[in-house]
């Protein structure tokens, strides 16, 4: 009985981590403006839910670097920095996968 409880309040701790993760992300993207230093974001947003999408240079010798801040729900934001400033900030629904009907897969003769 005590094992069933326990794994029951995992669970419900889990879920509700999950989901307030979700809204965390959501709630500070709006504080998030043109101009500001990827520093700003890192402390607005934190580091743990970021990869970095793009590092390069273009042909002005400009920084630029794209952040992907995304969650296992929900959208997926990009923020775009020219010389650690904050130029674009972009939402894009999160791509879902779709399985491929395996009918459609053989080939015609």
């Amino acid at each position: 009985m005590n094992i069933k409880l326990f794994f029951g309040v995992l669970f419900l701790c889990l879920l509700l981590t999950g989901c307030s993760v979700s809204r965390y992300l959501q709630n500070n993207i709006s504080r998030i403006d043109l101009g500001m230093s990827k520093n700003e974001v890192n402390r607005i947003l934190g580091k743990q839910f970021v990869t970095i999408n793009y590092k390069g240079t273009d042909a002005g010798s400009n920084l630029i670097e794209e952040f992907l801040y995304s969650f296992d729900e929900g959208d997926e934001y990009y923020i775009v920095l020219v010389n650690d400033k904050v130029v674009e900030i972009v939402r894009q629904p999160k791509m879902r996968y779709i399985p491929v009907n395996p009918l459609y897969d053989v080939p015609m003769q």
